[in-house]
């Protein structure tokens, strides 16, 4: 996968998106607008890091070039420190870019249903079953999902 040609893909989209959502139609279509909406913000997410790659990768050539030219010798300590401090955060960033640019899971924005049952074991099993009840909820909230109870 080549990034740049990925960014430029993402750059392009990212333009289509703004023209359909300052266009009037759509804008009286909700569904549609929240659809374009998501993928929007999903984009620009994504456009963000990448962002921050392109700049990190910049100041790392600099510091490199800095290095590489320096006479003086503490000039070219500190431009080695940076060097140093800039790979590993290109390197996090790159990760980071990498799993932004994954196509998202079709699935993923549907609904699920979690049915949780005590089995055999009587009041332990039931014990378990409301932590590991409590114990889903509290990741859905943390991840800002809603949450229902159908029946106890």
């Amino acid at each position: 996968m080549n990034i740049n040609e990925e960014i430029l893909k993402k750059r392009s989209r990212q333009t289509e998106l703004e023209a359909q959502l300052s266009d009037p139609a759509v804008l009286s279509k909700p569904k549609k607008l929240e659809e374009l909406n998501r993928e929007y913000a999903a984009i620009k997410e994504c456009l963000d890091i990448a962002g921050r790659y392109e700049k990190t990768k910049t100041a790392l050539d600099e510091a490199q070039s800095t290095a590489a030219e320096s006479a003086d010798e503490e000039m070219k300590t500190l431009a080695e420190q940076e060097e140093e401090r800039l790979t590993e955060e290109l390197s996090k960033l790159e990760t980071e870019l990498l799993a932004e640019l994954v196509p998202p899971e079709p699935l993923d924005s549907k609904n699920v249903y979690v049915e949780i049952r005590a089995g055999t074991g009587g009041d332990e099993a039931g014990l378990f079953a409301a932590d590991l009840y409590r114990m889903y909820q509290r990741y859905a909230e943390l991840k800002g999902w809603k949450t229902n109870l159908v029946a106890s």
